[in-house]
């Protein structure tokens, strides 16, 4: 099948949901066209978008669906794409596909500083939290427990 084709394909899937009968479907559909937007754009590695979008959905399911993750957890479930993955987030955070927030001390106390280093550096700040874009989301929570000791690679910038 052509790259368009599957593309046409994937829309199908995803304008056929009906939200109004399943709205419990909302994630799946929005995750679709997520997929989509980054096939079609190509800033986006299509790899990187399909292995972002099963984690930060593994990883969504295990925080009760808050739709709002730490970098520094989607960092430790992708490390084969270590080296891209800032440029890639801030490519999908173009896109509309996810949106970042920065670390603010005084709604989120003190983190250990490997949860600072594995945020991404914006001029906006150090984006430590990341949500999908059209899915609703709580708010960060003002206390989590954090691993203080990671038992992974530190990370480092280059």
């Amino acid at each position: 099948m052509e790259p368009q084709s599957v593309v046409t394909f994937i829309h199908s899937i995803a304008d056929g949901i009906d939200l109004a009968e399943h709205p419990s479907l909302s994630l799946v559909a929005s995750d679709i066209h997520g997929l989509i937007a980054a096939i079609e754009n190509e800033a986006i590695d299509a790899e990187f978008a399909a292995a972002f979008d099963r984690i930060f959905t593994k990883l969504d399911l295990q925080t009760d669906k808050m739709n709002m993750l730490l970098t520094y957890d989607l960092r430790k479930a992708l490390p084969a794409f270590a080296k891209e993955f800032d440029s890639q987030l801030l490519a999908m955070r173009d896109a509309g596909m996810v949106e970042l927030e920065p670390y603010d001390r005084k709604a989120h106390g003190n983190i250990p500083p490997s949860y600072l280093r594995a945020g991404v550096d914006t001029p906006d700040g150090n984006m430590i939290w990341v949500s999908k874009t059209g899915v609703p989301k709580s708010e960060p929570p003002s206390s989590i427990e954090y691993d203080i000791e990671p038992t992974w690679q530190e990370f480092s910038v280059s």
